[in-house]
């Protein structure tokens, strides 16, 4: 019974190996993995089992199950196989069918559901983040219902990814074979996913480089001093020097968009000088004086 046991949780899928439900809930995959461990901990390691494999295998189940994450995209892969193989079922009896033996290509395990890559059946999709979710990074859903029409259908209609942190615009992050696939030659491309960051109307992107119109006062603009304004990444303070022009460029260093590089263009600041007209004579006669001044 220890032998069909030990065998059965190591080739069993990770809901088995855990001896949990597929709805499993998190803390009954906590219970569960803490009972387990405490029977097959390698201090307590039987004699039957001298490598520790059946603890290493339990642990690799709970680390994946118990990632939200990291649990969907198991899910879907073992909802794919299960699929796979109740059709290879049906028509693995068939003289001609495409699961047969002799019709599988070299090199692809039909057991573990492999493909083998094709690049004609790659799919390259663009997402636009928030510039605060691209610095900080994240999980990220994507649609891939509106990707381009293909004759062959992608793997899902879905996918969840992690954006790294400071990601570059234009960054490429590549999900493997969930691409489009051909189910009966075991072909799949790969899913490339370009990160681009979204700026609002106020900011235009320039290379790295991230630009943004301040309006000032003439006042302002006359005696300088500290400001700030806030990018989509944040609040900003920069200093206006004195006697500032109409439309001078005020760079602050690092705080555009990340470089693949890991450093981070700048936020080139234009600076409009607002012009003010006097409301009441006691304004106009003060813009008169200023300007006697300056003669």
């Amino acid at each position: 019974m220890k032998g069909q046991s030990s065998s059965f949780l190591l080739a069993g899928n990770f809901y088995e190996r855990l001896q949990v439900p597929p709805g499993a809930s998190a803390t009954e995959l906590t219970r569960s993995f803490r009972r387990l461990a405490k029977q097959y901990h390698p201090d307590l390691a039987p004699k039957w089992m001298p490598d520790n494999r059946m603890f290493h295998s339990l642990r690799e189940a709970y680390e994946t199950l118990s990632n939200p994450v990291k649990r969907r995209v198991y899910d879907e892969r073992l909802a794919y196989r299960k699929g796979i193989r109740a059709r290879s079922k049906t028509e693995g009896a068939r003289a001609h069918s495409p699961f047969s033996h002799r019709a599988r290509p070299a090199g692809v395990n039909w057991r573990s559901g492999q493909f083998k890559h094709f690049a004609d059946f790659d799919v390259t999709v663009t997402i636009r983040v928030p510039w605060s979710r691209g610095l900080a990074g994240g999980v990220q859903h994507v649609s891939l219902k509106n990707s381009p029409i293909g004759s062959f259908p992608l793997r899902a209609d879905f996918v969840t990814l992690q954006i790294p942190r400071a990601c570059p615009h234009g960054h490429l992050l590549r999900v493997p074979f969930y691409g489009r696939m051909d189910r009966a030659a075991f072909r799949a491309g790969h899913l490339n996913v370009r990160v681009e960051y979204q700026l609002n109307a106020a900011f235009k992107r320039n290379g790295i480089d991230v630009q943004t119109v301040f309006e000032v006062p003439p006042w302002d603009a006359a005696l300088g001093g500290e400001f700030s304004l806030r990018s989509p990444a944040g609040p900003v303070r920069f200093r206006l020097p004195s006697g500032v022009r109409h439309w001078q460029s005020i760079r602050v260093k690092a705080e555009g968009l990340p470089h693949a590089s890991g450093r981070r263009g700048d936020l080139v600041i234009c600076v409009k000088i607002v012009p003010v007209a006097p409301k009441n004579a006691e304004q106009k006669r003060l813009w008169a004086a200023l300007k006697q001044a300056h003669v």
